[in-house]
């Protein structure tokens, strides 16, 4: 498949932890096939834990820690693992 346009860039700013996940994955809800590449920048103003979309969190995370020091834990619906996800760290999303 061919690009025939440049990919649409879009900031996102800084938002909360579960906004990220939100945007991105409404984004891709809302996404046809023949729309052009977007890439999405946003960063969070929290860090937390990204856990894949078959992950089980109580086999992978120690969830009272976590609760313990405020840290969430987020499912994202993509697979993979546990991703660590600093407060203003750059995430950029293809989609």
């Amino acid at each position: 498949m061919a690009i025939s346009e440049a990919p649409v860039w879009l900031d996102g700013g800084r938002v909360s932890a579960r906004e990220m996940h939100a945007l991105y994955t409404g984004m891709t809800v809302c996404t046809r096939a023949d729309d052009p590449i977007r890439v999405m920048w946003l960063s969070s103003d929290e860090a937390h834990v990204s856990i894949g979309a078959g992950q089980n969190p109580a086999a992978d995370l120690d969830l009272a820690g976590c609760r313990a020091q405020g840290v969430q834990v987020l499912r994202r619906p993509l697979g993979g693992g546990a991703v660590w996800i600093d407060a203003d760290q750059p995430c950029f999303f293809l989609v």
